[in-house]
C-alpha cells in the first residue's frame, strides 16, 4: 500500500448506498494501515451499475417528487451515494482517532 498510487474499492451502487458502506467495505486494520501510511487520501470508491435504475424505488427512498425524471433520479441517487460514502469513510477515521485518544480530525 505504501507504494500504491491509489487504492480502488469497487462495489455495486446498490451496495454502496446501504447504511454501513465504508465500514463494511474497509476492515478496521485496512483503514488503520491507510491512515498510518498516509494513503487514505488516495482511496477511490467506484460504484458500478449506476446505469441500472428503478425510478420508483429511488423516488420513494430519496423522497423525490413522483414526477421526477430518470435523469433527476440518477443525479439524486449519485449525489446521495457520494455523500454517504464520504460521510461513512470520515466517520470511520474519526472513530479511529477517538479510539487512539486523539482529537477527531476535521473533514
Amino acid at each position: 500500500l505504501k507504494e500504491a498510487d491509489s487504492v480502488w474499492i469497487v462495489s455495486n451502487i446498490n451496495r454502496a448506498v446501504n447504511d454501513r458502506t465504508a465500514k463494511d467495505l474497509l476492515g478496521e486494520s485496512f483503514k488503520r494501515t491507510l491512515l498510518m501510511d498516509g494513503t487514505y487520501g488516495r482511496l477511490v470508491f467506484v460504484a458500478t451499475q449506476s446505469d441500472v435504475l428503478q425510478r420508483s424505488e429511488v423516488v420513494r427512498a430519496l423522497r423525490l417528487d413522483r414526477d421526477a425524471t430518470d435523469l433527476e433520479c440518477a443525479k439524486a441517487r449519485n449525489a446521495f451515494t457520494k455523500k454517504r460514502v464520504l460521510d461513512d469513510f470520515y466517520a470511520g477515521l474519526q472513530d479511529m482517532d477517538r479510539a487512539a485518544g486523539d482529537a477527531p480530525r476535521p473533514r
